[in-house]
């Protein structure tokens, strides 16, 4: 096992518990990673007008590489592009191919609608069980209607209330 598999807890307890005045390698306890249900992820990669350039690059291969680890673990993985509009709404899925292909040709466009983001979001959502994620890969600038912020923290409040965690 990796040093991070270490459990120090029952390490510590099984020292005690053979009177060991030091941590002794007999004494190393491992903890088990066991699946806690599915996960479905989101990836909501900000196409506007503020990521061209280097942001967008950065963005796209985060996706890819996030999308490939999320994978990997078994995990089902959805993508939304999007600028003032939804561009494309990925449901969550294991098809890491499609997910690339759409990831790459993003190009940058105009305003930033994290609103119109977050309910497409909830309707790739609904067939999902387990665990959902939301992440925005973003440079966290919305712009789109009057008191976009505001706006943005409602939408934050439903997902919240449909079990959805955001992270950006």
């Amino acid at each position: 096992d990796t040093y991070k598999m270490i459990d120090i807890k029952h390490t510590v307890h099984e020292a005690i518990r053979h009177g060991h005045t030091k941590i002794l390698p007999s004494d190393l306890q491992s903890r088990d990673l066991t699946s806690k249900g599915e996960l479905s992820l989101i990836y909501a990669l900000d196409a506007s007008g503020s990521m061209k350039g280097d942001k967008l690059g950065k963005c796209k291969r985060a996706g890819i590489a996030l999308a490939y680890k999320a994978i990997h673990n078994k995990d089902k993985v959805g993508l939304i592009l999007f600028s003032k509009e939804v561009h494309t709404a990925i449901p969550p899925t294991s098809d890491f191919n499609r997910l690339i292909q759409e990831i790459t040709a993003v190009t940058a466009g105009s305003q930033t609608d994290f609103v119109a983001t977050m309910v497409k979001s909830l309707e790739l959502f609904q067939f999902a069980r387990g665990t959902k994620h939301l992440l925005f890969l973003t440079d966290a600038l919305p712009t789109l209607g009057n008191d976009p912020e505001k706006k943005t923290l409602n939408a934050v409040s439903v997902l919240r209330q449909h079990g959805v965690t955001v992270s950006l």
